[in-house]
């Protein structure tokens, strides 16, 4: 829930609000235990697309189920049609 809530303020332009959220995610998660695909939107609403990009790597390699919705996930229209896009 608190990743969701993270993309929601970096699409309000809270992007502070979304900092802070990511970092009480990432010390309240174990070692891969972070929600990978859900941290990914995060990291594109706040505009670091290699950083969404990493995330997105990492859950497909934990065979996330949200992976298979890559395809049609709108928020992720602005990464479509880029050669990384395209080999993840």
């Amino acid at each position: 829930c608190l990743a969701r809530l993270a993309y929601a303020e970096a699409e309000a332009g809270k992007f502070s609000v979304a900092e802070g959220l990511l970092q009480k995610i990432n010390s309240q998660s174990g070692p891969g235990l972070a929600p990978s695909y859900d941290i990914a939107l995060v990291q594109l609403a706040l505009g670091r697309v290699n950083e969404a990009f990493r995330w997105l790597e990492r859950a497909y390699e934990q065979c996330s189920h949200w992976v298979l919705l890559m395809a049609l996930d709108p928020r992720l229209d602005i990464l479509r049609g880029t050669r990384r896009f395209d080999q993840l």
